[in-house]
């Protein structure tokens, strides 16, 4: 199954924000969105401008691209060296993403659901046999992430995800990822 494109995920942040009564749990889903949407871009100054000068919270536990090895690190500088390391291999930092579920607390907000990315058989070299390194495929695995947030100053404060095995990795034509990138 195809998924839907970014702009329509976009489209479905949207109407969750106009949807939500609470002002604050509003404020995080924007939040949200404007950090989302800089990864879907690759624009790194959008990315770092949700995130605190100095010191975050970052931690995947069961990511694809970790393969159950855990990756955990508590500055921006390293958020930023991590995100420019996708950027460098020609992938965008997000995609898309199906069957979202939005919860908040007063620390901040939880997303649920499958995410979709488009990425080079060089981002799972050595972990997933036969890809060819500059092929795009089409990944997919559930995840569940934690974003404290600073609604006070407008930040999120890091992403504690955990990801589930990959769904699905399948190569992707020039047609598939431009529908699919649609920004």
């Amino acid at each position: 199954m195809q998924p839907a494109s970014v702009t329509e995920c976009y489209r479905r942040i949207q109407s969750a924000i106009d949807g939500e009564s609470n002002q604050r749990n509003r404020q995080m889903l924007e939040i949200y969105r404007r950090h989302w949407w800089g990864e879907v871009t690759n624009d790194m100054d959008l990315v770092m401008s949700t995130l605190p000068a100095d010191k975050v919270h970052y931690r995947f536990d069961g990511h694809p691209f970790v393969m159950g090895e855990g990756l955990e690190f508590f500055t921006t500088t390293e958020a930023r060296q991590m995100y420019q390391r996708v950027i460098d291999l020609g992938d965008n930092m997000a995609g898309p993403f199906a069957d979202e579920r939005w919860a908040f607390s007063d620390w901040g907000l939880v997303f649920a659901g499958i995410l979709y990315g488009l990425y080079s058989g060089k981002m799972f070299a050595g972990r997933i046999p036969d890809l060819e390194p500059d092929q795009k495929y089409l990944v997919s695995y559930r995840s569940v992430s934690l974003h404290p947030m600073d609604c006070e100053r407008g930040l999120m404060l890091g992403e504690l995800v955990y990801s589930g095995r990959l769904q699905s990795v399948e190569k992707a034509s020039d047609q598939l990822i431009e529908a699919l990138m649609d920004y």
